[in-house]
């Protein structure tokens, strides 16, 4: 099955399981809706409109035009809508080799979750959670008022789950911080709708979400040749380019004053004029570097050894994110180590395990493990492989 992620192609390939999920079996936390059949229609009939609602698109578009002028990526209505697509996907590729993992209450949830996921950035980038948790309170209250003529049309069930998946999308709300903490279980997925939100999110990072200006600006640094001997001298590594550098944000700039003044100078001599209107930060750098990326998810070949199911045999599926990085961008270790895309694959990580799926890490066709020694991703010597031109049904 291919999935046509725009600009950016993303694959999906799926195999059926002949077994559906045993949730209980598992000790999985489960967060359940009584929900009578009439408020179900009206469920999916709402999430049904939400995708094209001007109200919605026009708080998404708010929340790009803050969060660029905070410095930050798109997070605007083209995001949600790539989000959701890989949302859906991860839903019926699930659902598919796990049948009875998602119901239609919890697709119609998922749905609702990543279209409004990052709608609080509209106030601002920071706690955009907590105010995006009061829009979409807001907004769904509104929505039932202009499809049903009034509030109490609106099932609560779907009101305070949608909140609640708006309020917990971010990764910091998954990551355990002491060991007490894990041992309370604290921070434990409770739905198969919020792991598809954390993947519809997390994995959805692309050159096409930098403003165009800055990626051409990356885009020409990187082109531009080191002069003979840049490299040694500077100890830097063969893919070093000149868009490795935050240019024009001080403080995210970690190299030495004599360094940049010596960048500038081979800048001179190349005839490159540096513009000042144009920042560099390592966010901007990652998302511009990602060329390419592909979602795959099947599952394990089924070995009847005759042990019964239990907790420590409940991944029965492999789920692996490619990346086709281009690294004059941005290294590796700033790809997996910066902290927004370092939680990032730890939660995207938790919330297929919680749908059945071990995660795995392709990077340039080799593939990354974490290894918690370093507390970092490192690579593995495992056959290397491309991101598949055509997925295998």
């Amino acid at each position: 099955m291919l999935f046509p992620f725009p600009s950016n192609p993303l694959q999906i390939t799926s195999a059926v399981h002949t077994k559906p999920t045993q949730w209980a079996s598992y000790g999985v936390i489960m967060f359940t809706a009584n929900i009578a059949e009439p408020e179900l229609k009206r469920v999916k009939e709402m999430t049904t409109y939400m995708r094209t609602d001007t109200v919605r698109v026009n708080l998404m578009d708010s929340s790009n035009a803050v969060s660029l002028s905070e410095g930050y990526v798109d997070h605007g209505e083209k995001h949600a809508q790539d989000a959701l697509r890989l949302t859906l996907h991860v839903v019926d590729n699930a659902e598919r080799i796990f049948p009875g993992t998602f119901d239609e209450f919890f697709n119609s949830t998922a749905v609702a979750g990543i279209l409004m996921h990052d709608v609080g950035r509209s106030v601002a980038g920071k706690d955009h959670d907590k105010h995006g948790a009061v829009i979409t309170d807001q907004y769904l209250k509104e929505l039932a008022v202009r499809l049903y003529g009034s509030e109490d049309a609106l099932p609560d069930v779907f009101r305070a789950r949608t909140v609640s998946l708006v309020r917990r999308h971010r990764a910091d709300s998954w990551l355990y911080k002491t060991a007490e903490e894990k041992a309370r279980r604290t921070r434990e997925l409770d739905g198969p709708d919020i792991a598809a939100v954390l993947l519809g999110d997390k994995l959805c990072g692309s050159e096409v979400r930098v403003p165009p200006a800055k990626q051409d600006l990356l885009n020409r640094l990187a082109r531009i040749k080191i002069p003979r001997g840049f490299r040694r001298k500077h100890k830097l590594d063969s893919k070093w380019t000149f868009a490795r550098i935050n240019w024009n944000t001080p403080d995210l700039i970690v190299e030495s004053p004599e360094f940049i003044k010596a960048c500038l100078a081979a800048l001179r001599r190349a005839k490159f004029k540096m513009p000042t209107d144009i920042s560099i930060g390592p966010h901007d750098r990652v998302n511009g570097a990602i060329k390419r990326n592909a979602v795959e998810m099947f599952a394990d070949t089924k070995i009847d050894d005759g042990k019964p199911e239990s907790a420590n045999r409940k991944i029965k599926g492999t789920f692996v994110y490619h990346l086709d990085i281009d690294e004059r961008l941005a290294p590796q270790e700033l790809v997996t180590g910066l902290d927004w895309w370092h939680d990032a694959f730890h939660v995207a990580a938790k919330a297929a395990k919680y749908l059945g799926f071990r995660f795995q890490i392709v990077f340039n066709g080799r593939h990354l493990i974490f290894d918690r020694a370093v507390n970092n991703w490192v690579f593995v010597d495992i056959v290397e492989y491309k991101i598949p031109k055509q997925a295998v049904a």
